[in-house]
């Protein structure tokens, strides 16, 4: 099976491809920028396309309609000269206003957050990445909107910034490697997520997290002074959490939900079991 997912940030197909790839499926990224759409349908001649909506140029249109691509599209609305064999509507719409836009017979699903626990789970604790706090810094709107917060955290703790958006404060090391972010969580005390981007990756490494995200599993990060005195109920939260996490909230399970969806439980099944491999409690 030829499976062709659009290279951006998207978290969720970040998430699907990662899972796919740690299944043996090889999903080939696609970049637009670089590769035509004619170009790529003749070379690839993909059964199945992962993107968003805003990818969706005539072009590709086209292509689609000429190879009978399912395509799996994330985005509230679509070119009506393609049918999606999926919708993927924001977690964060309600389902009032999905029930308002969505006037098809086209199967959606709405996608929650997850941990990409084919890309994250690999890290083991090293003392010289040790850190009172950990935040990985990807996001540019979250990095503007929570700066202040940042700020007093590092004022009375150890905190390291790492990733592709640079902050203006001392604390921020730069870009790491995969293998070396893996372990940086895993040496940290709290992780701290702004957004809901991180949040489940630390939970499934057992890692205690401060969040901006409405949830069940971790507190604010406005609580975070409380919890950095108190390793017992971090650990507490912890427990509880990763559970949950593990049985049901890793792009595993978000893309056995895509792929159940589209008429392939089989590819669902399999990264479950692959999921049961890579982690162990």
């Amino acid at each position: 099976m030829r499976i062709v997912t659009t290279l951006n940030e998207n978290e969720h197909i970040v998430g699907i491809t990662s899972a796919l790839e740690a299944g043996g499926y090889n999903p080939i990224y696609w970049d637009k920028s670089r590769k035509p759409a004619f170009d790529m349908f003749d070379e690839i001649r993909p059964d199945i396309l992962i993107c968003e909506s805003k990818e969706i140029d005539k072009a590709t249109e086209i292509a689609i309609n000429e190879y009978k691509t399912k395509v799996v599209l994330f985005g509230m609305y679509f070119n009506k000269q393609i049918t999606p064999s999926l919708l993927c509507y924001p977690s964060d719409i309600t389902k009032a206003n999905i029930e308002r836009i969505h006037k098809s017979d086209i199967p959606y699903v709405q996608l929650q957050k997850a941990a990409d626990a084919a890309k994250y789970i690999n890290g083991t604790y090293m003392e010289e990445y040790a850190s009172d706090a950990l935040y990985i810094s990807d996001s540019v709107q979250n990095a503007i909107q929570y700066i202040d917060p940042l700020h007093e955290i590092a004022e009375q703790h150890r905190l390291r910034i790492v990733g592709h958006v640079k902050l203006p404060m001392a604390e921020y090391i730069g870009q790491v490697n995969l293998p070396q972010l893996c372990s940086l969580i895993k040496s940290t005390n709290i992780g701290i997520d702004l957004g809901g981007r991180h949040l489940y990756d630390y939970i499934i490494n057992k890692i205690f997290c401060v969040t901006t995200l409405e949830q069940d599993y971790m507190p604010n990060i406005k609580e975070f002074e409380r919890f950095a005195k108190e390793p017992k109920l971090r650990k507490k939260f912890v427990k509880e959490a990763y559970q949950q996490v593990k049985d049901n909230h890793t792009y595993f399970h978000r893309t056995k939900e895509v792929f159940d969806q589209i008429g392939y439980p089989e590819i669902g099944v399999k990264l479950l079991e692959v999921l049961g491999n890579k982690v162990n409690d």
